[in-house]
């Protein structure tokens, strides 16, 4: 009757969380009441995606080396596939993962629709020698999957890197922007940004504005450190988080006046930057790593809680946090309600 009574209000403990995310409507305040843990998952769990209909979780074990999808409420595993590369994204509309895998010949890009194991299927692939993907993301306005491939050797010639992308009908490379590192898109329109490392040295990046037809609009940004570029969710704006003489600092820049502002000086590393609602940005800071809250129209910042890998989606915060009594890794979603 106990067990029974503790599998009932487990239940009702998910539904309503369940609930609560689909109603989710955007908070100008932080409520640290809204942080619930969610699913409990293995050691060593950096990384996840949750796919668009917020159902299904999908993350990388490297202990194991298995891309693991399992419902996101159940805790049901839904799908496994070992594989020697931690690159995945969920289709933007559908059930849809795509992943890229290695081995001693060739890598490929693969699709398979998680309802269906018999729809895996190989969309790319070439021959590894030399050459590795670092990258890979699906874009948001088209059926596309655009990946970078880094090529060359750890020696005085260096590497270099090209922006590739699959359609329906076949491969294409954008060979104007070569040792390309990051890709971010815009969800308004079809221009994306991509961020150059200078490979030769390694310690300054380029940020370009990029538009439908691969045209360079705009430099945005060079001669820095810059990571996390991300659009605004109006698509006028892009952030940024920047390194200039020891100082690091959270950067928006206006693509219609072609203006950057500073938004905030911080003490630590940013990384991960996402957006909660229109106004409010997330990320990761600090050594021992947490999650910060910062409205940049208050300039209010909160602190949530110790964690790792922020992900929003549909005004809902994501991250994973380790248990440290097992060692397990957590699951957190705060519901920005």
């Amino acid at each position: 009757m106990k067990k029974f009574l503790k599998i009932l209000l487990y239940t009702l403990f998910i539904l309503s969380i369940q609930t609560n995310i689909i109603h989710a409507e955007p908070s100008k305040n932080p409520r640290p009441e809204n942080l619930k843990p969610l699913l409990n998952l293995e050691e060593n769990i950096t990384n996840f995606k949750i796919s668009a209909n917020e159902q299904y979780i999908a993350y990388y074990n490297s202990s194991s080396r298995y891309l693991i999808v399992k419902n996101l409420y159940s805790n049901t595993e839904i799908w496994r596939k070992k594989t020697n590369t931690n690159l995945y994204d969920w289709h933007p509309s559908e059930d849809i993962l795509i992943y890229s895998d290695n081995n001693k010949s060739n890598f490929s890009i693969n699709t398979i629709n998680i309802h269906n194991p018999a729809s895996l299927k190989t969309i790319h692939s070439e021959k590894s020698e030399n050459q590795d993907i670092i990258f890979l993301k699906s874009s948001p306005q088209k059926d596309e999957v655009f990946f970078i491939v880094l090529k060359g050797f750890a020696n005085a010639h260096g590497y270099t890197s090209t922006i590739n992308y699959v359609d329906q009908q076949k491969v294409s490379s954008i060979g104007d922007y070569p040792d390309s590192e990051y890709i971010t898109f815009s969800t308004v329109n079809s221009n994306f940004a991509i961020s150059q490392l200078n490979y030769l040295d390694m310690t300054t990046n380029t940020l370009k504005l990029i538009d439908a037809n691969y045209n360079l609009l705009n430099t945005i940004t060079e001669g820095h450190i810059t990571s996390s570029p991300l659009f605004s969710l109006n698509g006028k704006e892009i952030v940024y988080s920047e390194l200039d003489d020891n100082n690091q600092k959270i950067v928006l820049y206006d693509l219609e006046k072609n203006k950057s502002t500073i938004l905030k000086n911080h003490s630590s590393d940013v990384q991960n930057l996402c957006w909660l609602n229109k106004d409010t940005l997330v990320y990761l800071s600090g050594t021992k790593p947490h999650i910060e809250i910062f409205n940049i129209i208050t300039q209010n910042n909160f602190t949530l809680s110790e964690g790792m890998a922020p992900f929003t989606l549909n005004n809902n915060l994501y991250f994973l946090k380790e248990n440290p009594h097992t060692y397990e890794t957590l699951l957190y979603v705060y519901i920005n309600n």
